[in-house]
């Protein structure tokens, strides 16, 4: 496993699923973790878990909502006041809507928008001139299959996943003269609370999703890979890969397959 000893690593959406999973593997690598997430005792349950095993980790958490702009400001100052720099950061936090488009209402779809999108904008922007200061740093994204090809009955969560995608490739190059890689990663379904935490509108008939769901150890082992090769666009599913190889060349064929889902 590749070092990051003391590399600053912020994770939003750091309490739970994925974003705990990401942090444990950092860990293990000796990076100095920024943990951010509104809820505050998982956040101080994970760090104490983590210290257990790793007590010369350096960590800190920050309970905030990250569509808190003024919050987002003061987390960053002090983290650039303690560590001197940002090496990488994994916008992670998302959650989504399962209703029929028509029965979403306005602001729920503003506020998906919010969370998903931009507040991961909002980080990067304030992020990027400190990684093309100091020479050079990682943004990993954490998009989904559905940002390459949407699904129904979850429009809000796939137009934000798409939009990420698009600002991550131009983003990558408008930043690669200036060492700083930026990357899309679509985790695909894995084990956790993100179906039992979706928001619900209306009456909706979609079927359970039809894989055996990924472990988010291993989700977060895969990603951290992906982090260390600095691969640009990863799917980390063979079932996600297939469904986006079918949509490219036989969009009609997948269509008629998510039609016997809905």
């Amino acid at each position: 496993m590749q070092s990051w000893n003391g590399t600053v690593t912020l994770i939003t959406g750091a309490s739970g699923g994925i974003g705990a999973a990401l942090a444990r593997e950092m860990a293990k690598t000796g990076a100095t973790l920024v943990l951010i997430a509104r809820r505050d005792g998982l956040l101080t349950a994970l760090r104490d878990e983590i210290s257990k095993t790793r007590a010369q980790i350096t960590m800190t958490s920050y309970p905030l909502d990250i569509t808190n702009a003024p919050a987002v400001d003061r987390m960053i100052d002090d983290v650039v006041r303690r560590f001197n720099r940002i090496d990488v950061l994994i916008n992670n936090a998302a959650y989504g809507i399962d209703s029929l488009f028509v029965d979403t209402p306005m602001a729920a779809e503003r506020e998906i928008f919010e969370t998903n999108l931009f507040a991961s904008l909002y980080l990067m922007k304030k992020v990027l001139p400190i990684m093309e200061r100091q020479g050079g740093g990682k943004i990993m994204n954490i998009g989904s299959v559905v940002g390459h090809r949407a699904m129904p009955l979850m429009s809000s969560y796939c137009a934000t996943k798409s939009a990420l995608k698009a600002y991550t490739e131009s983003l990558r190059v408008e930043y690669a003269k200036k060492g700083v890689q930026v990357m899309y990663a679509s985790p695909g379904h894995t084990q956790t609370e993100f179906l039992a935490h979706q928001k619900r509108f209306g009456v909706t008939h979609r079927r359970g999703v039809p894989t055996t769901p990924m472990t988010v150890d291993t989700c977060a082992r895969l990603l951290v890979k992906a982090l260390n090769k600095n691969r640009r666009d990863t799917i980390l599913t063979g079932i996600g890969k297939l469904g986006i190889f079918v949509n490219r060349f036989f969009p009609s064929l997948l269509d008629r397959v998510l039609l016997s889902r809905v």
